[in-house]
């Protein structure tokens, strides 16, 4: 019983963060950049020292593709955990419908930040509009949010 309480607080965890990072990824506007720090996505808007400040902190698009390419696969890993952890719970009728409806209420949450941060991508795709893999990249990305729903 303790074991499904951790992996609870686990999975709320790693929700927490994934809903965090898919609403900085909505913000991204035209010309933003993206950089990892401390496990968490970053944006970055234009300046003229960017590509200076990008250099020094070794910041760059793969590390990125990289991370988005995890958070996505994340949202699926989260839906999935979160219905086997409620199927597993051993309560009353009453509580597991409460968990039901928290839980549809959080998969609710995660498409709708997905279906936000199409925006945030596409902006993106625009920053790097000379990068036909980034481009195409970004394409796949917004290929598996439409999946979702």
């Amino acid at each position: 019983m303790e074991e499904q309480i951790h992996q609870r607080e686990d999975i709320i965890d790693k929700y927490d963060s994934v809903l965090v990072n898919l609403n900085i990824i909505a913000t991204i506007d035209t010309n933003d950049k993206l950089f990892i720090r401390e496990g968490e996505l970053c944006r970055q808007v234009y300046s003229k020292t960017r590509a200076i400040t990008r250099w020094w902190n070794n910041y760059n698009r793969e590390d990125s593709k990289v991370f988005i390419t995890e958070l996505y696969k994340n949202i699926y890993e989260i839906i999935i955990s979160l219905t086997s952890i409620m199927i597993k719970t051993n309560v009353s009728k009453h509580k597991r419908n409460k968990i039901k409806k928290k839980q549809k209420k959080r998969q609710k949450a995660l498409i709708t930040a997905c279906k936000n941060s199409k925006k945030g991508l596409l902006h993106l795709m625009m920053t790097y509009s000379k990068d036909k893999d980034f481009n195409e990249f970004i394409n796949n990305t917004l290929n598996i949010i439409d999946e979702m729903y």
